[in-house]
């Protein structure tokens, strides 16, 4: 039997609709030396019968079953140990020179395999390939997507070509079809290619930029020679969770290794590296609107995570505004949909959604020790909303000398000290006289007298922790449950060893829950 030239591989899932013209136009190729091997991934419609009919009268393609989606018949999952096994690479007597990979509800122009095949052996190639086009629901025609126009027998000598084409080479790198690799190349580095994120998730792009890293023969064919079908439904499941927070930084990642593999950094790759992350992230959240079967809590610890991102930290500094614009309003969103809204002060982003307002009221004594307590959060430490910081416009002693310390500005873990800085600074001679008199009068309950009072500390000193604790008092007092609780949040981050602060903000979170 002759060995074919090039061996397809498609994985089928219930696509009934799609399967007759995704196989046939693999069959029906200019370049007949080929072959198919399909896995039927346990599906539940007419799918399996099509494709059993379809290899009755082609003996080029081979069907491997499986009752159960991503599961073979003895339980096993295709993802273990990190790696993704759902190609039958075990049947290495079918496979030919080269391997391609085929979706079953996309297809193929008659002339993909001859054109690729050609454009490989010219140039020895691990990988060769070629552009495809957007089919809208498989009808409406959309854009090109085509590769640099590179075919080389040594990759490593295109580091410029790679520099200056980065953003082109990785669009038709996102996915693992329209391409073939040579059959040894495919085989010697899957597993390090095919690694998961997480335990569930595949990333074509990250698997395709692992491949480029080992690649030595490279050819492209700038023709779209691949029909991609974009369907609705297409990104259906990527609701935001910790998982794609993974990914995001997966493939940042893999980007920055595949430009330090080739020598090919510049200021450019490294901001379109960045622009990558920050619209994955835009995308994945963007199904917080649609997706609110999750509890506020989760929804706004997904968010956290987001912010939190060790990628976003090497970019958050000069793109904060973007990033604040981002996740604020997702916070919002949350925010005005959960019933128990108010226990939602307990992070840090619904209070910094609530500074973000305050700052149209430039003189709000509230300002400074919200902000402070959303930065100085242990769930924020990528320290978000700093440029709001830096915006204030009552800038205090104390708030200065944090402003122009870079030992306090740059590092986290001295966020802990911020208070104690603050606090020495502002807490002046004055501040303590009018201290000790504001809480003579609360305790003599001439309430008029201590809210006067404790104005004239808080312009002062707004981080006082006196007028914080009157502050707090008063909004129970007034039945102001929503200001209670905000300033109780604020007022257990800010004074963590505060014993009697802590008693009387826990006080006010059982007043709420009451």
């Amino acid at each position: 039997m002759t060995k074919p030239k090039i061996t397809f591989l498609m994985l089928a899932y219930n696509t009934e609709k799609y399967i007759e013209k995704a196989v046939n136009s693999i069959l029906n190729q200019t370049e007949t030396n080929i072959n198919l091997i399909v896995r039927n991934n346990g599906s539940t419609d007419k799918t399996g019968d099509l494709l059993r009919q379809m290899a009755a009268s082609d003996e080029r393609m081979h069907i491997i079953e499986n009752k159960n989606n991503w599961y073979a018949d003895d339980g096993s999952c295709y993802i273990a140990s990190g790696i993704v096994r759902i190609w039958p690479i075990q049947n290495k007597e079918l496979l030919g020179e080269y391997i391609s990979i085929v979706d079953s509800d996309d297809w193929l122009r008659p002339d993909f395999a001859e054109r690729l095949y050609q454009g490989a052996n010219d140039f020895d190639a691990d990988i060769a390939v070629c552009g495809h086009t957007y089919m809208h629901d498989g009808i409406t025609k959309g854009s090109d997507r085509l590769p640099p126009d590179l075919c080389t027998e040594n990759l490593a000598n295109e580091s410029e070509r790679i520099r200056t084409e980065f953003m082109s080479l990785y669009n038709v790198f996102r996915c693992y079809w329209g391409k073939l690799f040579k059959t040894t190349f495919f085989l010697k580095h899957y597993d390090e290619a095919w690694q998961s994120v997480g335990d569930r998730s595949l990333l074509d792009t990250a698997t395709m930029l692992r491949y480029l890293r080992c690649c030595r023969g490279f050819a492209s064919v700038c023709e779209p020679l691949y029909q991609f079908r974009v369907s609705t439904a297409t990104y259906k499941s990527r609701f935001p969770d910790g998982l794609r927070v993974m990914e995001a930084e997966t493939l940042w990642e893999e980007g920055w290794q595949f430009l330090s593999t080739f020598g090919a950094h510049s200021d450019k790759t490294d901001r379109d590296l960045l622009c990558l992350n920050y619209a994955y992230m835009d995308e994945y959240l963007s199904w917080i609107k649609i997706k609110n079967d999750e509890s506020g809590f989760q929804q706004l610890a997904w968010l956290a995570l987001t912010g939190n991102s060790s990628v976003i930290a090497k970019y958050i500094r000069d793109n904060e505004d973007d990033i604040l614009n981002i996740i604020l309003p997702y916070t919002s969103l949350v925010f005005s949909r959960d019933e128990n809204q108010l226990a939602l002060f307990a992070s840090y982003l619904v209070r910094l959604l609530y500074v973000e307002t305050l700052m149209q009221q430039p003189d709000n004594p509230l300002l400074m020790p919200l902000l402070v307590s959303c930065l100085s959060d242990i769930e924020n430490s990528n320290l978000l909303g700093l440029t709001l910081l830096e915006k204030l416009p009552q800038k205090t002693k104390g708030l200065q000398y944090i402003l122009d310390n870079e030992h306090f500005m740059q590092k986290k873990s001295t966020f802990n000290l911020w208070m104690v800085h603050i606090e020495k600074e502002d807490d002046t001679a004055e501040v303590k006289t009018l201290g000790k008199e504001m809480m003579n009068c609360f305790e003599k309950d001439d309430y008029a007298k201590t809210c006067d009072l404790m104005e004239q500390i808080s312009k002062i000193s707004p981080c006082n922790r006196d007028a914080m604790y009157i502050r707090i008092n008063m909004a129970v007092l007034a039945e102001n449950i929503e200001l209670a609780t905000i300033l109780g949040y604020t007022a257990r981050i800010l004074w963590p060893y505060d014993v009697k602060m802590q008693k009387l903000c826990w006080g006010v979170a059982e007043l709420k829950n009451n």
